[in-house]
């Protein structure tokens, strides 16, 4: 998997100071898009072992809320296992501090999937922003995303869903 960016100080995406990592690929195609460049999977660097020690050093500075993750999607199939590792390896390592991730995809459509990958990663979430972004529906006011139909769906909402519909088969 590559990453677009990675901002270590970040305002824009979460509450507080927060570490931000846009990674790459995304199938969506969302008319309007603010990260084109990040739709292309073999856009940016790779993500390795040394890339995710650097964010969980940043993260240890008492300033850092979290870690967002955002795209490209986090979720496109070709992304999951490797933000899943991301993401554990964060919440090992910093149990207090958030994760917000930012997808394309529903949450009903990610849970249709019944991927094992997609269930651990909405299961270390703090907040997870879900739905294309639809420049019709498109509103500068809104908290954290960019149009009307995306949901901040905080951690019981994402419970509450996985309940009802994330059995795996």
């Amino acid at each position: 998997m590559n990453y677009a960016k990675i901002n270590y100080k970040d305002i824009a995406n979460g509450e507080g100071i927060r570490i931000s990592i846009f990674v790459s690929g995304c199938h969506l195609d969302c008319k309007g898009c603010f990260n084109l460049k990040a739709q292309n999977f073999n856009y940016g660097k790779p993500v390795t072992q040394e890339v995710i020690d650097n964010i969980l050093n940043e993260a240890e500075k008492p300033r850092i809320y979290g870690l967002s993750v955002l795209g490209g999607d986090p979720f496109a199939p070709e992304n999951v296992k490797e933000v899943l590792n991301i993401c554990n390896q964060f919440k090992s390592k910093f149990p207090d501090k958030t994760i917000y991730l930012w997808s394309g995809y529903t949450i009903n459509e990610l849970l249709a999937r019944k991927n094992d990958y997609v269930i651990e990663l909405l299961n270390l979430l703090d907040l997870l922003v879900d739905g294309r972004f639809i420049i019709e529906q498109r509103d500068l006011r809104l908290k954290l995303r960019g149009s009307k139909n995306q949901r901040l769906l905080y951690k019981q909402d994402i419970q509450d869903f996985i309940k009802k519909k994330g059995k795996i088969a």
